[in-house]
Formats: structure tokens, C-alpha cells, sequence
């Protein structure tokens, strides 16, 4: 039927076009068929089909899959999506289905193109077919402005989402189907338009910060255009083209602020060592957040965890400086002294790090999170270290490299392989190697290295897909064989589809690798290599059948009642539990699964237990299941915390609160109530509620309350002070209870012998390593920033010893594991003649006298109010420092400062980044807030902190503006604290600044519109009432229900109309701001009062209360019309 002329026709259309004769896998529509080829073709498709429609050869089913979809792409217009749009420009009727599928599959076998399927299963034809043509032409024409905004909000919500593993951005266009008219809502166009989205993505990154990307990747990638489904012979679709390219290249630049992991290899001793530094900037833009956290709404604080086999941790703080959403800048404050540095086991075991914002957490994914895999490890020399190249196949321009293999292998080849030495901590020899040659091992297979290479190994490789969702397991089995991904060397992931892996039992050495990846399950090891089999990847993961379910089919309540898990889908298997005490479990097999029988004593604490699954061929795993009986547990690292057991807060973002309750139960309670030596802090408490999901499963992670509870312990002032937690069911009955403390352990001090001592139930919480963790020490004082001490231990025992002839003064004991202060620190003092000093402050620190000190501490504190040139200011800033890490009422300077509130609100107006944050969290840590200073307080220490400030630039000609300026710069960064401080800055300025313009100034809308702030107010509380359901139990406040009687309050606000047990929340904002505006005294009951009010509710407490002060500032003063609102 077909003459070699005919056949030649599809071999010249190639050859044209790729310098082979062969078709390699790319779109059909990258191979752009210009009008003469189509015509032609056009011609030979219709010759065909009048001659036979049976027994086509391939090359005539390869043309016939082209030209229908380059018609496709030239004809569809709208309207319905039908063969109809190509059989019509033949002319030619539309055949069976049975011929067009069976054409359609075989063509595009010949064009090594795969079929799509839709979400179960089913062969799609025609909708391969036109995305095989790209995105038609007449569309594009007829629905351009639709088309583009929907392009660039695909394009932007694709850049927030990519670096999440499951990013598909066809998934991504179908979710934002809305933004296009009805006749484009199809599957065509989703898959079409994200994989233009993708492709302009990476483009774009391999031209970077090019300022014209399109002339960039002219140069660059001559044939660029190509791989976009785009007909790019319409004037039209080029310029939605250059627009596209040009929005990739700044949604780039505003994210790419980098969070990265390095790795290096460095020398000690006579052994070499890998490290893993953190780098973080210090600042981060918003845009870039709202990429991180794939949201645009990002609250003014965020906190980082690395999460290590120890736990996480927190180590970074992200405070907003200036600016809202997309434009903000937040400063990065890192919380390790000496950065974020980890070495050895704690890499191996895997690190990831979380950004939280304080109600939910995500994942952090950066460059260079990968884990350490098991194939050698390659680096190259760089300034100072070796940096981390790679792992497994590696070519480098470099003319050496280094490289960490495992032992029993062997190198062979042209190259050199000289031994350096051995590596600390990871059981490999270093390896000096230049030119060209292969690592070969019995197990771990091959991996071939090239030196001086013109090409450089800049890509690695990650597993990654659907997991099954498992309580407290983080990297819980892959559900079905994982796919492939690449990482670049910018960080960016993208799937490789259709990848070679192949896959072997774990358990077992010598099997052979298979390549039906589908087919694996188990503890399996995956492994990715090119033809040679050169390995560039090579991981063990768990995987279960994609099919497998999981479900919880009874809760068990009562003592002899079992609870159930049902897991279907696991094939032909073998399952089995082994009993742990108070427990036992029974595997009752059931059609194409098992359910798990649980039976457990009563009271039992535990969440979760170990199911062991094995299949034919040496294959299984462990699985984690939850356990199905009533109860609740607080968890840290796997295990359950016994009754009564403690932790220090700063430990607490490693715990998590778990509850199984019977289906139908909507949540439980997580409580706290505070116990210390000074009793006006017993009622101070946290209630938070647990919500259960549709198993009756919950969890909360306790990350979510340690700030507010650590504050809620350090305000006590009592450095032995503890919040009991319990978690309470509906009818309040305690299920677990633990402690939690500011510190975990303490010393004895034995002044006498110069000793501190551990007592047992301290040693007993030490773990195996705490000889190599701990790291005691001692800090002067009246010195805080000078080198501390290290102490050494006494002999075996665990003590440490405090050497003779110290300088004389008070000195800090600090036990630390790490970063973490373990250890409440203890005062000692040694006696003799001390150095002198012009210091008043060091002076006072180092008075030995208790009741002089006293005094001295008042008279400082009222001279730092007083003076902000004091030159005490610069030691107060070192000694703030130490609040940073321990609570600041460990330090008498801040328990008398805070009876001075205009020395703080100089330090605060006077402040830099560095010492804002510590200033601020002062409130945080002692019984003082920032809502009740006096107006009249700012008022001064303004006026001081000004006047100082125009007699310092008073010689320069700008000095006025300057003033201004930084006046401006403090009004924007206090007002992101709270909102309230803009009202305290406007009204301020009345005064400070006479004549000057304000900007969007509430306080102007008060006096002149003062109803517009009462309805506002009304909004607040409607909000406060839709996140907080009727069923939650609200703080009471007798106290401040007792302040609403006194005359100068707004009665306005007493909310009458409510029950009783609702008005002390929404009245307690009103007694605050009339505390401030009137100057009352009140005592720390009420302090703490408004504190416990304020913790049920910050948004209602804050936004209120900014409306009150706005209302009372009003009256204080008459503002000047013409000032803007």
C-alpha cells in the first residue's frame, strides 16, 4: 500500500529537524510542522485512507497521529472537543473508535510518545492527540485576555508550589479552571497550559537574572521555543510569550533569598569529618515566604525547627521589620551562637527542617536537604574546606577530586586512586582521585568518575511520592514505588518521567536487580543507572502495594473490649503483631486482607504499635499503626511520657498530645495551670482545645503553645516554677498529665568543696553520651560578653569542679547540651577585692550587700529613664544578650528595670534590630506589658529620646529630616509588634513633630468619624465569635468585671447583653486601655489577669484594644485638622 517515496517523506521530516531519521521523544508539536509539510502531509494521510483503512504500517499510523495533531492545533476554534475538528479537513468521515484507538496507540508507540489515562485508568485518545498539538491557535486568538490571566496566575501559583514534591502543575491548572470561561474548563487545556507553565519556569532559571530573558535564551538555548506547546507564528502569541518569560524572571528574583544546606569535608587531627552548615540571610523578603508557606496571608512572627534524631529544635525567629504581604522584610535572628553547624551521626541520621507560624508547620525544602546516601561521597577543594560535589557517578571540571567510599570496595581504571586517611564518624577512607576510572562493590554496584571533564555534575537525585499517613512517622512507607526526581543547581525539583530504577529486597545480599519498579514492596533498595550501569542514585526505602487501606473499624473503651485495624489491599501476605506489656494483638485474616484485634489493660499510655508484613521473595517491613483503644498520651520521640514525667519548655516543640476516642467525639482539652512559690500565679492557666478527626484521632503538636506557656513560667518570676498539662476529656477526667518546667535539671552546689553535684533523679535523665553533650560553664557577670569558663569534671563521679583563685565578683554557672540550657543556672559569688569600675552598673551587679544592691538597681534603673546618652546603655545591651537564652528573670537588672517603664521604652525607642526583638520579648518574660504603660510614660521618654536625637544631628543640614526619618522607621517597626503603638506614634507626633503629615491616621478617623471606630470595634467581635464555638470553655475575670464599675469607664463596652462567663474577653481589652490612657496603678493579679484573657484570644485582645486607645487618645488631646486619613 505505501511507496518508499511516501515512507521517505516522515524520515526527511525528521531529519530536518533532528539529524536523525529516528523520532526522540519529544512533543509532536516541538517538532513544528511548517504550512508546505503539512499540506503535504495532509495529502498522503487522506491518499491513505482511501486506499485501505486495515493493515497500516507504522510510519503511515506515525503520520496520521501528526497531522491530527498539528489540524488540531491549527483548526479548534471552540466548541465541543470531537474528532470531528480533524476528519473534517479531510473530509472524510469519522471512523470506528476500535480503528482510531488502536492507530492512535500504535502511532505514537512510533513516536515514543505515551497514551495519557485519566484518573481511573481509561485510555485517553483524543485528548493525547491535541496535547500532542499544543495549545490551537485559533483559541489563543479568540480567548487571549482570558488565557493570559489565567496563564499568569497559574505561572504565580505554580512558583509558590513547586518546590513541594507533589507539585503537578496540570493539577494546578485544573484547580484554577475558574479564572477561564466554561468552553476552556478541559482536560486538554489543563495539561496544555501546565506544561507551558513548567517549561517557562525552566527556562527561565537557566538564564537566571539575565535582564532580557529572551534575547538570553536565544543565545543560550537557540532552539528554546520549541518545547513550548505554543503556535508562535501569530505576532499575538509572541508577545503572551515574551510577558510570561519576563513575570518567571520576577517571581524568581523576589524568591530566590537563599535558605541552603552545605556540605563539607574537613580535617581533624590526623581524621577527616563531614559537616552540614545552615546558611540563612538575614533577611528574608515576604514574597518569599509566601513561596515557603504557599500563602499570602504571613503573620509578623515565624519560628524554624531542625529537626534532628534528637527531636526538633528551634533556630531561627523571622520577625517582620517594615512593609505588608509580597513587600515585607522579616529579619532572621539565629538562635545558635555559633550557627546552625551538625557533624557526623546527627547528619547521618537525616535532618529537615519546618517553618511554623505558630498553628500550622510546613516543610522546608531547600537545597542540599537530600540525605547522605550509601554510595561514595565526592568533594572538590574549594577556598577554604572541600565542598560537598556529589554522590555516586561524578564528572567534574576540576582536574582532582576527593572521595568518601564505603570500605570493601576497590577502584580501578586510567585514573589515579590515592589513599588521604579516614573519615571520623562514617566508616570510609578518603580517596585522592585524578583523571579517569570506576568504583566497583559487591553490594553497592558501580560508580565511574571523571576528572578534568568538560562537563560538571551539577544535578542530584531523590525518590519521592504518595506516603501513607502515619501518626508521629515522619518518613512513613511509600505508598506504591516512588518516582524519580532531579534537583538542579538552584535548588528546583522536577519529576523525571519514565526513569530507569531498578529494585531488590533489602533484607537479603546477592539478589538480583529487578526492573518492574511497580512490583516492589517491602524494605526494598532503589537504585537509578544509566546503560552502563553507572549509579547515581541509590536509596533504601519501605514501600507498600498502591492499593493498600488502612482503617480503623472499632475503638475499644472498655477493659476487655478489643479495638480494630482493618488493612486491605496488602495481597498475599503475612501479619503479624508481638505483644508489648498490657497489650496483646490478634491478626484474623480476612478477604484480600487483615483485620488487628488490640486488647490492652486498663489505663495503658500507649499511641502506637509495630505490624510486621512480609511477602514471597524475602520481602517485608514494619509498619506503625495506632492504636485503636481509648486514651491519650503526651509523646516525644516515639515514646509516651509516664504520668507526672518532665520536660523543660524548651524542649516542648518535640512533643506532640495524641488522643483515640470513639468515633462520633468532636475534641478534647489540653489544660495547663501554673505552680509556683508566689501564689498570686495559681490561677494563671491555658486551656486549648483538640479537635478529632472523623477516626476519632487527634493530635496536637505542643510547639503550638510553648512560647505563650514558657512566657506564662518565666512571668512568674520563680526559676522553679511548673505548668502542669493535662489533656481532659469532655466530662474534664485527666487521661495524661506531665510537667513541664523551665529547666530539666539542676545543680547542688557545694560552696564548701567547690563542687556541683547532680542528684539521682537528675543523673538518671542524663542519656548515653552525656559526657560529650553537656558543656559546663561559668560567665561573669559584670562581664557577660567575655570568654566564659569551661569546667571541667570531678573525677568519675558526676560533678564538676570550680577552680580556686577566680576573679572576684558574682559569677553564673550554665549547664547547656548543646544550645539548649538544661540546666537552671546557679548564682557564685567569689570573695575578695574587686576591680574598679566607672560602671554604675557593674558597680550595682557586683555590690555585695543584698540591701545596698537593691537600692543601687533603683537608682540605676531611674537614671537609665532618665538619661538616653547614659553610658550604661552599651553594657545593657551585652547584658541583654543573656535573655535570649535564659528567662530574663533570672537576672535582678530586669526585675527592677520593669518597675522603671520609661527606662524601657527609651531602650525600646532607642534600639536597634539586634536589641528590638530582646527588648520587646521582655513582656514575654516578666510581669510587665506593654499595653499598660502610661501614655504619659511615652510621652516622656519620646521627648527625652528626641531631644537627644536633634542635639546629635543638629549640625547637619538634613539633621531635621533624619530626626523624622528615624522617628518613621521606629513608628513602623513597633506598629508590626502591635497595632496599637501607631495610635501611641501619631498622637506623639502631635507634639514631637508640629505641621508634620500623617498618613493613613486612625487617630484622625476617630476624632473626625469617631462611629466608624465603633463599628469597627463590632467587626472585631464578630470574628472573635466565629473562631470560637459555643461549646468552648472561656477564661473567667473577676478582676477586670470588678474595673467596669469604676466611673471613668466606658460603659459602652461592659457587654451587658452577655451571659457572664463571655464578658471578661471582650471587656478585658477596655480595662486595659483605660489603664494606659488614665495612668492607674493596678497590681500583678490584674496583670496576670489580662495576660490569661489575652492568651484565649490575641487577635480580638490586640485589634480592641488599638480601637480603645484610638477613642481615649482622642480625648486627651485635639488634633489638628488637615491631617491626612
Amino acid at each position: 500500500m505505501q511507496s518508499n517515496g511516501l515512507h521517505n517523506w516522515i524520515e526527511k521530516f525528521l531529519f530536518a529537524r533532528t539529524r536523525s531519521i529516528k523520532p526522540d521523544g519529544r512533543p509532536l508539536y516541538a517538532y513544528k510542522c511548517g504550512c508546505a509539510d503539512y499540506e503535504t502531509l495532509k495529502s498522503i494521510v487522506l491518499s491513505a485512507l482511501n486506499t485501505s483503512l486495515w493493515n497500516w504500517p507504522a510510519p503511515s499510523e506515525a503520520r496520521f497521529c501528526l497531522f491530527a495533531a498539528e489540524t488540531w492545533r491549527r483548526c479548534h476554534s471552540g466548541g465541543p472537543w470531537k474528532w470531528e475538528t480533524v476528519f473534517r479537513e479531510l473530509e472524510y468521515y469519522v471512523p470506528e473508535h476500535s480503528w482510531l484507538s488502536k492507530t492512535v496507540e500504535n502511532g505514537l508507540r512510533w513516536w515514543r510518545r505515551p497514551l495519557l489515562k485519566n484518573r481511573v485508568g481509561h485510555r485517553e485518545f483524543l485528548v493525547t492527540i491535541a496535547c500532542e498539538g499544543g495549545l490551537p491557535l485559533l483559541l489563543l486568538q479568540k480567548e487571549n485576555v482570558h488565557l493570559y490571566r489565567y496563564f499568569r496566575q497559574l505561572l504565580t501559583a505554580y512558583h509558590l508550589e513547586r518546590k513541594s514534591l507533589s507539585c503537578d502543575a496540570r493539577q494546578l491548572a485544573q484547580r484554577l479552571s475558574s479564572i477561564i470561561p466554561q468552553s476552556l474548563r478541559h482536560d486538554i487545556v489543563f495539561s496544555l497550559s501546565g506544561d507551558l507553565i513548567q517549561n517557562i519556569v525552566d527556562l527561565q532559571e537557566q538564564v537566571a537574572d539575565a535582564p532580557d530573558p529572551i534575547s538570553a535564551l536565544d543565545q543560550k538555548v537557540g532552539d528554546w521555543r520549541n518545547l513550548l506547546p505554543l503556535p508562535l507564528e501569530d505576532d499575538t502569541i509572541e508577545r503572551l510569550l515574551r510577558n510570561l518569560v519576563n513575570e518567571a524572571r520576577t517571581l524568581s528574583i523576589t524568591e530566590r533569598q537563599k535558605i541552603r544546606w552545605r556540605r563539607f569535608l574537613i580535617l581533624k587531627g590526623e581524621e577527616w569529618s563531614i559537616e552540614q552548615v545552615l546558611d540563612l540571610p538575614d533577611r528574608v523578603s515576604g514574597s518569599s515566604l509566601q513561596a515557603w508557606l504557599n500563602s499570602t496571608n504571613i503573620p509578623s512572627r515565624l519560628r524554624i525547627f531542625l529537626y534532628t534524631s534528637k527531636g526538633p529544635e528551634q533556630i531561627a525567629l523571622l520577625t517582620r521589620l517594615k512593609g505588608e504581604g509580597s513587600n515585607a522584610v522579616f529579619r532572621c535572628e539565629v538562635l545558635r551562637r555559633q550557627g546552625v553547624k551538625l557533624s557526623g551521626a546527627e547528619i547521618l541520621d537525616g535532618v529537615r527542617l519546618r517553618i511554623s507560624d505558630g498553628i500550622k508547620d510546613h516543610h522546608l525544602s531547600i537545597e542540599g536537604d537530600q540525605e547522605w546516601g550509601p554510595l561514595p561521597w565526592s568533594f572538590r577543594t574549594g577556598e577554604e574546606d572541600m565542598e560537598f560535589l556529589g554522590e555516586g557517578t561524578i564528572k567534574s571540571k576540576v582536574p582532582k577530586i576527593f572521595v568518601l567510599a564505603p570500605p570493601d570496595g576497590s577502584f580501578e581504571g586510567d585514573g589515579s586512586f590515592e589513599p588521604v586517611g579516614l573519615s571520623l564518624g562514617t566508616d570510609r577512607m578518603l580517596f585522592e582521585i585524578t583523571g579517569k576510572g570506576e568504583w566497583r562493590h559487591p553490594e553497592l554496584g558501580i560508580c565511574r568518575y571523571q576528572c578534568a571533564s568538560a562537563e560538571e555534575s551539577t544535578e542530584t537525585f531523590l525518590l519521592d511520592g504518595p506516603r501513607i499517613m502515619m501518626q508521629l512517622e515522619e518518613n512513613s512507607p511509600f505508598q506504591g514505588a516512588p518516582k524519580l526526581f532531579v534537583i538542579n543547581n538552584n535548588g528546583n525539583r522536577h519529576r523525571i518521567d519514565n526513569a530507569r530504577l531498578e529494585w531488590r529486597p533489602a533484607g537479603l545480599s546477592g539478589l538480583e536487580w529487578q526492573k518492574d519498579i511497580d512490583e516492589c514492596m517491602g524494605e526494598v533498595w532503589i537504585r537509578y543507572c544509566d546503560d552502563e550501569g553507572s549509579q547515581f542514585l541509590l536509596r533504601k526505602v519501605r514501600v507498600v502495594p498502591p492499593s493498600i487501606r488502612i482503617s480503623i473499624e472499632k475503638i475499644g473503651i472498655k477493659q476487655n473490649e478489643a479495638g480494630s485495624i482493618r488493612i486491605v489491599g496488602l495481597g498475599l501476605c503475612k501479619v503479624w503483631c508481638e505483644n508489648i506489656p498490657g497489650c496483646h494483638f490478634e491478626a484474623q485474616p480476612i478477604s484480600d486482607g487483615v483485620d488487628i484485634l488490640s486488647f490492652s489493660t486498663h489505663g495503658s499510655s500507649i499511641t502506637q504499635f509495630s505490624c510486621s508484613i512480609s511477602w514471597s521473595g524475602g520481602r517485608s517491613l514494619i509498619l506503625q499503626l495506632p492504636f485503636p483503644r481509648q486514651g491519650a498520651a503526651f509523646v516525644i520521640g516515639g515514646n509516651s511520657i509516664p504520668p507526672g514525667g518532665k520536660i523543660a519548655a524548651s524542649r516542648l516543640a518535640a512533643v506532640h498530645a495524641i488522643i483515640q476516642a470513639p468515633v462520633g467525639e468532636k475534641y478534647f482539652h489540653l489544660t495547663a495551670e501554673i505552680k509556683s512559690r508566689n501564689a498570686a500565679y495559681y490561677s494563671f492557666s491555658l486551656n486549648e482545645s483538640i479537635y478529632l478527626d472523623g477516626r476519632g484521632r487527634g493530635q496536637f503538636d505542643l510547639h503550638r503553645i510553648q512560647e505563650k506557656l514558657s512566657s506564662m513560667l518565666a512571668l512568674t518570676g520563680d526559676l522553679d516554677a511548673v505548668a502542669e498539662l493535662k489533656i481532659l476529656d469532655i466530662m474534664e477526667r485527666s487521661l495524661a498529665a506531665m510537667e513541664v518546667g523551665l529547666f530539666e535539671l539542676v545543680f547542688i552546689p557545694d560552696y564548701a568543696s567547690n563542687l556541683l553535684t547532680l542528684p539521682i533523679n537528675c543523673i538518671e535523665q542524663l542519656e548515653k553520651s552525656w559526657e560529650q553533650q553537656l558543656n559546663i560553664k561559668m560567665i561573669k557577670l559584670w562581664q557577660p560578653e567575655a570568654e566564659p569558663l569551661l569546667l571541667k569534671r570531678s573525677g568519675a563521679s558526676v560533678a564538676w569542679t570550680v577552680p580556686e583563685e577566680l576573679e572576684a565578683g558574682p559569677w553564673l554557672v550554665l549547664g547547656e547540651e548543646g544550645d539548649w540550657p538544661r540546666f537552671r543556672p546557679v548564682l557564685w559569688r567569689i570573695d575578695g577585692e574587686l576591680e574598679p569600675s566607672t560602671s554604675l552598673l557593674v558597680q550595682t551587679i557586683c555590690e555585695q550587700d543584698r540591701l545596698t544592691r537593691q537600692n543601687k538597681f533603683h537608682e540605676f534603673v531611674q537614671q537609665l529613664g532618665q538619661n538616653p546618652d547614659h553610658p550604661d546603655w552599651t553594657f545593657f545591651s551585652d547584658y541583654l544578650q543573656l535573655t535570649r537564652r535564659y528567662p530574663a528573670s533570672a537576672f535582678d537588672l530586669f526585675r527592677y528595670l520593669i518597675k522603671e517603664p520609661e527606662a524601657l521604652v527609651l531602650g525600646l525607642l532607642r534600639s536597634d534590630d539586634k536589641d528590638f526583638d530582646a527588648i520587646w520579648s521582655l513582656a514575654y518574660q516578666l510581669p510587665f506589658s506593654w499595653h499598660l504603660v502610661p501614655v504619659a510614660i511615652w510621652e516622656s521618654a519620646a521627648s527625652r529620646f528626641i531631644f537627644s536625637l536633634r542635639g546629635a544631628l543638629s549640625s547637619l543640614e538634613e539633621g531635621e529630616e533624619m530626626v523624622w526619618q528615624t522617628f518613621q522607621t521606629i513608628r513602623e517597626r513597633v506598629s508590626i509588634r502591635q497595632p496599637f503603638f501607631r495610635q501611641i506614634c501619631d498622637w506623639l507626633s502631635l507634639s514631637l513633630f508640629p505641621g508634620r503629615q500623617l498618613e493613613n491616621s486612625e487617630l484622625c478617623l476617630a476624632k473626625q468619624a469617631p462611629q466608624i471606630i465603633f463599628d469597627l470595634i463590632v467587626t472585631e467581635e464578630q470574628k472573635l465569635q466565629a473562631r470560637h464555638n459555643a461549646n468552648e470553655h472561656y477564661p473567667d475575670g473577676p478582676l477586670v468585671m470588678e474595673c467596669l464599675h469604676h466611673s471613668d469607664y466606658n460603659s459602652e463596652f461592659s457587654y451587658k447583653r452577655l451571659a457572664r462567663p463571655y464578658r471578661p474577653v471582650r471587656c478585658a481589652p477596655f480595662v486595659a486601655a483605660q489603664i494606659a490612657i488614665a495612668g492607674e496603678s493596678y497590681g500583678e493579679s490584674v496583670l496576670f489577669e489580662l495576660q490569661k484573657l489575652r492568651n484565649f484570644d490575641r487577635e480580638w485582645f490586640d485589634s480592641a484594644f488599638a480601637f480603645a486607645l484610638c477613642l481615649g487618645l482622642v480625648k486627651l488631646s485635639e488634633i489638628p485638622m488637615g491631617v491626612s486619613v
